[in-house]
């Protein structure tokens, strides 16, 4: 079971593309099922009636459970051909199938013959003339391994002429050529351009020189006309993710005793099943999850004699290596393992875990490993595993009365910052072999000085004799520390491409989080010191008249999404009358009903003043309530509900009007996106909502169980509240689904007004159009189809990419223009997008929009948009305007559609469309 795994549609490999183009409820041949991967996704989700050809017996017995037939022996036997004889095929499928025949020229050409009229067959084979496979020829070596272009069981080769010779053959055509993509360095070989400096050049220019595997649809020649034979439709560029499990008789490993599995990195949770080869006594083994710097969840290890469904209950194993047993007999190497079940984090790019098996693995039975983990390769889920690791070794030094910054605490600080220099030194000896011998000697230049200052800090600290003092001290000496080695890498940064540069890139925004979170952390420790002394000296910085008061979840002196940037416009615009603003906020992403030590933040117009505990907060409020002439409740994300209430209610007992402003559906549902989830996935519920109303969708949905309570919680506020503020006539509409008693409260009032300033008229015809992608880098922003649309070779011709609202150069394919929302104003963006004459905005929110800041930014610049049915206020609005603002479409396919239809697209750029100054759009 070599090929045994299962399929991930959310990744583009040559298996999903093969199924993007089966329909569905249509007979499909599939020759080499192995253990059913894919016949099962087409047998379960797209309803087709599947008949199989499989060599191994094991593997077809557990395949045939999703097929109609199933032929067990060798393709080339043409047993099959003489079983299916009366049978008619809309698909014939040959997935990594055709490169293991001695004649897959005979198989194909007999294959065509029972093609239905119109029928499709479909292959996947591996380019041979990959750069990767020349450079191993340079070097003189093509040696096989156990798995990719030089699998030991190839026993043909094929390049992209060659494949066209093997359909014309066959008496095919290829209608659609697909190619994936992988660097010389991401394929099994690990080869550079840099190491060839003679050819490199040549090697760079070919064409199909990076091409791991053609995926080639093909019809029948009497079903085609002539087509252009040699363009590829589309390319996907490849992740390199495996599992890797080594075997030893001797106690020594080599890649020839190993296999390979493809990973999941999604952070998913996937039981793998490694099969262990037969005639060997194995002592010792070692696994290796990955070979990147990752987030592993280890859940077991288990060594099996067979596969055994795990969706039943516990296999029958012959040994178990589990947190039950606390791993033991495993022995974790390059990992950080910090026990009891927590995930580990690799330390570098050769990560491994060695098993010792009580239990002797004999010779004449078969054996498999199975490991059942999830791998994420996300920076931000090992920040935020790295923080969540903090916090609790900060919660048991309180508990312990350690957090008095002992000499303790202090190694662990300097500990934790030598970490994350040998972390980036490793991404600078793993990624860009020609700067290797500078960065060593760079970094631990870095590390001379780091060493220099702590030392300084030692003497420094016996001199200091208050704690307030210290504390302070240590923050300036470490913000400065850590903006030097942040400047020193930006210098190695500067001196290589952006193409070899993406990953340090990546570390160095980690390690800037890293750094700002430090720092947060440190001035909550502060706080904790000297807060009784603040709350007075706060009130007495309360010098105007009249404030209103506001509530939401982050600073937004600090922060530019759609709620900060109305807070600080409502600001400003009371400010300009003499009317203050005090906004509290959290201070960290505490849970909604969490109870634990927690502390809040205070700004008085554009000062931060510090934090305060709840219970300071309302003496806070309490003591200056005479000054508050409203409160604005603008979002209660990150907050803990236990402190509101009790601040709310100081609030309220002092007679201040209050008023719920939503900026999403935070208050009606714990997925603020309103994501209906459950074990088959996500998707938005608004449409199911609004069609069978909330008693028979939200009920099935993962989140019932806080509904109740949430809206328990909310009817308490809103019962207080004179008016409760909605953005747009979307969300009013959600809203009385889930507070029907509350509707003579609500009021639609939207965010920004639309001043007419004059109109533009568009004309393009054969220059490049400029599509941009406007905001934040945010997966629920559409950034996923971005990525895609701006990596798609396709377009490249015809189209220009820009980012608007990015200062990060992270494709040669994209410009990035940076603005400023609070020094250049409401208007920055729009600006922006006209100086730079940008023709199209794609808005492709996957989750439902509330209102849009950008929207309302694209139409002010009199610019159409692209967006999809899913992306909430967005498409309500350009379904429902009447000045055709944009195009509303229903899947991925139909925009890549439209990108290709030159026609659609000049149709829908050149018109006539009006300008707009956008005001903002007064509460007060």
């Amino acid at each position: 079971m070599k090929y045994d795994f299962k399929i991930n549609t959310s990744i583009q490999n040559a298996h999903t593309i093969v199924l993007q183009h089966i329909r569905p409820e249509t007979t499909v041949l599939e020759f080499g099922t192995a253990t059913g991967y894919m016949t099962e996704y087409m047998f379960n989700e797209l309803n087709c009636q599947v008949y199989g050809v499989e060599i191994e017996e094991s593997a077809a017995t557990v395949a045939s459970a999703f097929t109609v037939d199933m032929e067990i022996g060798d393709v080339e036997s043409l047993t099959w051909a003489t079983k299916f004889k009366d049978i008619k095929f809309d698909h014939i499928i040959f997935v990594d199938v055709l490169e293991h025949l001695k004649d897959p020229w005979r198989v194909l050409k007999i294959a065509v013959e029972f093609l239905k009229e119109e029928g499709t067959l479909i292959t996947s084979i591996p380019n041979i003339s990959n750069n990767a496979v020349i450079m191993e020829l340079l070097s003189g070596r093509f040696e096989y391994k156990t798995l990719g272009l030089l699998d030991n069981t190839h026993l043909r080769f094929f390049t992209k002429s060659s494949i066209l010779e093997l359909y014309e053959h066959a008496g095919l055509q290829p209608i659609e050529w697909y190619a994936t993509y992988m660097l010389p360095e991401q394929t099994e070989f690990k080869q550079s351009y840099e190491n060839y400096p003679l050819v490199r050049d040549f090697l760079q220019q070919r064409t199909d020189g990076e091409v791991y595997q053609y995926i080639t649809v093909g019809k029948k020649n009497e079903d085609v006309g002539k087509l252009n034979q040699g363009m590829i439709k589309q390319r996907y560029r490849l992740s390199n993710y495996y599992l890797q499990l080594f075997w030893s008789e001797n106690e020594e490993f080599t890649e020839y005793d190993s296999a390979y599995l493809p990973l999941h990195i999604d952070g998913s949770t996937i039981t793998y099943d490694v099969p262990l080869p037969l005639n060997k006594e194995i002592n010792k083994l070692r696994l290796d999850p990955i070979s990147e710097i990752a987030l592993i969840k280890l859940s077991e290890i288990y060594l099996l004699e067979t596969v055994c469904d795990t969706e039943n209950g516990t296999p029958s194993y012959i040994h178990k290596w589990s947190n039950e047993n606390n791993f033991e007999g495993c022995h974790f190497y390059n990992l950080v393992n910090y026990g009891d079940g927590e995930p580990l984090i690799t330390l570098n790019n050769d990560p491994y875990i060695i098993l010792n098996p009580t239990t002797k693995i004999k010779k004449d039975k078969t054996y498999f490993i199975r490991v059942k983990m999830s791998v994420s390769v996300k920076m931000s889920d090992l920040i935020e595993e790295m923080n969540q690791q903090y916090f609790k070794i900060k919660r048991e030094a309180e508990r312990l009365g350690l957090l008095n910054m002992s000499m303790e605490e202090e190694q662990r600080k300097q500990d934790k910052l030598l970490f994350e220099v040998e972390h980036i030194k490793q991404f600078l000896q793993e990624k860009y072999t020609k700067d290797v011998e500078t960065s060593k000697n760079k970094v631990l230049q870095l590390e001379a000085r780091l060493e220099v200052m702590n030392v300084t800090l030692e003497e420094h600290r016996k001199n200091i004799t208050t704690q307030q003092i210290y504390y302070e001290s240590e923050i300036q000496k470490r913000e400065e520390a850590t903006e030097k080695v942040l400047n020193e890498l930006q210098v190695l940064l500067n001196s290589t491409s952006w193409k070899y540069t993406r990953f340090f890139r990546a570390g160095m925004n980690a390690l800037r989080e890293l750094k700002n979170s430090a720092k947060h952390r440190v001035k909550n420790m502060i706080v904790k010191y000297k807060k009784k002394s603040n709350k007075k000296e706060m009130i007495n910085l309360l010098d105007k008249e009249r404030y209103i008061l506001v509530f939401s979840h982050t600073n937004y002196l600090n922060s530019m999404g759609g709620t900060e940037k109305y807070i600080y416009e409502q600001a400003s615009y009371n400010a300009r009358s003499g009317i203050g603003t005090v906004q509290i906020f959290p201070s960290n992403r505490y849970d909604f009903y969490a109870e634990e030590e927690s502390f809040y933040g205070i700004n008085v117009g554009d000062t931060f003043l510090g934090y305060l505990t709840a219970q300071e907060i309302v003496e806070f409020i309490q003591d200056s309530a005479y000054k508050y002439q409203k409160t604005y409740i603008h979002h209660l994300l990150f907050w803990i509900y236990s402190d509101f209430k009790n601040i709310f209610e100081a609030v309220s007992s002092k007679g201040i009007p209050s008023f719920f402003v939503a900026h999403d559906f935070f208050a009606c549902c714990s997925s603020y996106h309103m994501m209906y989830s459950d074990s088959n996935g996500h998707k938005g519920c608004i449409p199911d909502l609004m069609i069978h109303g909330t008693e028979n969708v939200c009920i099935k949905c993962d989140h019932y169980t806080d509904l109740e309570k949430r809206k328990e919680i909310f009817n308490d506020i809103f019962n207080v509240c004179e008016k409760i503020v909605l953005p747009s006539q979307y969300v009013l509409e959600v809203f009385k689904l889930i507070y029907p008693k509350w509707e003579d409260k609500f009021l639609v009032h939207g965010h920004l007004r639309l001043i007419k300033d004059g109109t533009i008229k568009r004309e393009r015809s054969n220059e490049k159009i400029k599509i941009a992608y406007l905001g934040y880098k945010m997966e629920n922003k559409g950034w996923s189809t971005w990525l895609k649309m701006i990596n798609n070779e396709q377009f490249a011709d015809f189209y220009e990419f820009h980012h608007i609202g990015s200062s990060e150069h992270y494709s040669t394919n994209v410009r990035s223009h940076e603005y400023s929302f609070i020094k250049d104003g409401r208007m920055a963006a729009t600006n922006l997008l006209k100086k730079e004459n940008i023709d199209i905005v794609l808005l492709w929110s996957i989750v439902p929009e509330s209102y849009s800041y950008t929207l309302y930014e694209s139409i002010a610049a009199g610019i159409p948009i692209i967006t999809n049915k899913n992306s909430g206020n967005i498409a309500f609005s350009v379904q429902n305007s009447s000045d055709s603002i944009g195009i509303v479409l229903n899947s991925e396919k139909e925009l890549w559609g439209l990108l290709s239809d030159n026609n659609s697209m000049l149709n829908l750029l050149n018109r006539t469309r009006n300008l707009y100054e956008l005001e903002y759009n007064e509460l007060d």
